[in-house]
């Protein structure tokens, strides 16, 4: 994965799996990028702050939001913001002043 192709990143990836959504990511993917030494799946968390705390970036792909609250704690965290150029997440990132601003399900970008 990332680190046969010599990517010097580590991500750390917050959050858990919602079973009841056709779109949810499936578990064994996440434990399966979990085997990488890349990337670290740390599942649900009540308090991000010390997460926050050690990130350089918050990025949150999305297709659609609310207003995304991973957004304004990364942001009141002082930390740089990579979202999709959706509702919501558009709302909250001033696109290069902030944070980037992407075309949704567009990877190479």
């Amino acid at each position: 994965m990332l680190d046969e192709a010599g990517t010097d990143a580590r991500f750390v990836l917050l959050g858990d799996t919602d079973p009841g959504s056709p779109d949810a990511v499936p578990r064994a993917w996440l434990e399966e990028l979990e085997g990488s030494s890349n990337v670290e799946w740390r599942g649900f968390r009540e308090d991000v702050t010390a997460d926050l705390a050690g990130a350089d970036v918050v990025v949150l792909p999305s297709y659609r939001e609310g207003l995304p609250k991973t957004l304004l704690e990364g942001g009141a965290a002082g930390r740089a913001l990579v979202t999709t150029d959706a509702p919501g997440c558009r709302d909250v990132v001033a696109d290069g002043e902030t944070g980037l601003l992407v075309e949704p399900r567009d990877a190479a970008q």
